[in-house]
């Protein structure tokens, strides 16, 4: 029952979700579903020993499945143990038949070691399914699939897909916001990102938020990860009125905060990239809400009205295959900055 609980609120509130997995290995420390889940949840929130620790049991426990080993390995590789975690990949893909289910899963692994003959094998795989017009058994995500297939409309379908499958829309939708008059206040432009740290993230969007006009815009900083105590972050809590985590928040529970701030625009800096917080743009805590920086093109539509691109990342006459409005900038889409160097 405990471990039901868990994993029902593992995708909308990780740090709960957390909390009740750790009191339940303490009681039954060889508990397979409860290692295998707490691995990544670890993981996105900062707690990278932890992580280490329960990917390493998770591929040692004698009833692990292929399933199980090859997201354990996932992680693994992303901690760098490249080559525990490439073995162990191989054979439980190999032991269970070499599934579709299971190939995107190995095919990153592979990415990771340039196991270029394995990652030729994998994506011919893939191609011949996506070939059928089937998006939906590979279970791919977004990042996974532009690192290896040059095909707008494929990526944009997979996208779609995968926004579906992790995004879904609530069954009882709060109530719609009510957009009150700009006259006579200051617009309210509400930063969702993991990366508020000394990440590449943070050192480019310092110079967007450096340079916003503080006179017409008030912002806020909605941070979904952590604070690493860094001058990057301090740097970046400088350019912005108000500093709110949603860290150990429910996406809805998220939603609600934002949504009493009166945001007027919500700008989502992850976009499908493995930490971040998208599931809280399906409950509409703004009017408007944009991706933009973290990820160069479509996110599936559906939860956001906007995402930011240029003539690179979204060529002329391309945005008519997307289900989100393209704001296009000038030259470049990324914004860097100049100003500052630590």
């Amino acid at each position: 029952m405990v471990f039901k609980l868990a994993s029902a609120l593992a995708p909308t509130q990780p740090a709960d979700s957390l909390q009740m997995l750790n009191r339940l290995l303490k009681t039954e420390p060889a508990y397979l579903p409860a290692l295998a889940l707490a691995g990544p949840l670890h993981d996105s929130l900062g707690e990278k020993d932890m992580a280490l620790e329960r990917c390493v049991a998770t591929l040692e426990h004698p009833d692990a499945t292929s399933g199980q080993i090859l997201a354990a390995a996932n992680l693994l590789v992303r901690l760098e143990d490249k080559p525990r975690a490439y073995a162990a990949a191989v054979a439980a893909f190999d032991a269970a038949g070499r599934p579709l289910h299971l190939c995107v899963a190995l095919l990153y692994i592979a990415q990771r070691v340039a196991d270029f003959d394995r990652v030729a094998e994998l994506t011919d795989q893939l191609a011949a399914e996506y070939a059928h017009g089937d998006y939906r058994r590979a279970a791919e995500s977004p990042r996974q699939n532009v690192l290896w297939c040059g095909d707008l409309l494929t990526n944009i379908r997979v996208t779609e897909q995968w926004s579906r499958s992790h995004l879904p829309l609530p069954e009882h939708p709060l109530a719609p916001i009510q957009i009150a008059p700009v006259e006579g206040r200051r617009i309210r432009v509400g930063y969702l990102s993991s990366d508020f740290r000394d990440h590449p993230t943070s050192r480019l969007v310092n110079g967007l938020f450096r340079n916003h006009d503080r006179r017409r815009f008030e912002l806020y900083m909605y941070c979904s990860g952590w604070d690493d105590q860094s001058a990057m972050r301090r740097e970046v809590e400088s350019h912005v009125d108000h500093v709110h985590s949603v860290a150990h928040l429910s996406n809805i529970d998220a939603a609600r905060m934002m949504r009493d701030h009166c945001i007027d625009i919500l700008v989502e800096l992850n976009g499908p990239t493995r930490a971040h917080r998208m599931g809280i743009l399906c409950h509409r805590p703004a009017p408007v809400q944009i991706d933009y920086l973290g990820w160069p093109g479509s996110v599936g539509g559906r939860v956001v009205d906007y995402v930011v691109g240029d003539e690179y990342t979204v060529p002329e006459g391309v945005e008519k295959v997307y289900p989100e409005r393209v704001i296009r900038l000038s030259k470049t889409y990324q914004v860097n900055d100049h100003a500052y160097y630590p």
